[in-house]
């Protein structure tokens, strides 16, 4: 069979991220704000992380999981992730 899930990783600390605040707006409707708040807030999820939830995913970790929905945001998981994977 296949197994589908998706993974929502949320705002993630990526070089678009950098060329998005670099971008002078002045004089635009851009408004790159939220993306500065973040930053600002250490809110970007590094990409380390990111790749652990989906080395999990892909891994043995998640054979009795399909057609959900997995969020970065949901700790309950990542920290289950985090004992799983040692």
């Amino acid at each position: 069979g296949v197994t589908v899930n998706s993974l929502h990783p949320g705002v993630v600390d990526t070089a678009m991220q950098e060329d998005i605040r670099s971008v002078d707006t002045a004089g635009t409707r851009l408004d790159t704000s939220y993306f500065h708040e973040l930053y600002e807030r250490g809110a970007l999820r590094p990409p380390s992380e990111v790749a652990e939830l989906i080395y999990w995913l892909v891994g043995p970790w998640s054979r009795d999981h399909n057609g959900e929905i997995f969020s970065a945001q949901d700790e309950a998981w990542v920290q289950q992730v985090r004992r799983d994977l040692g």
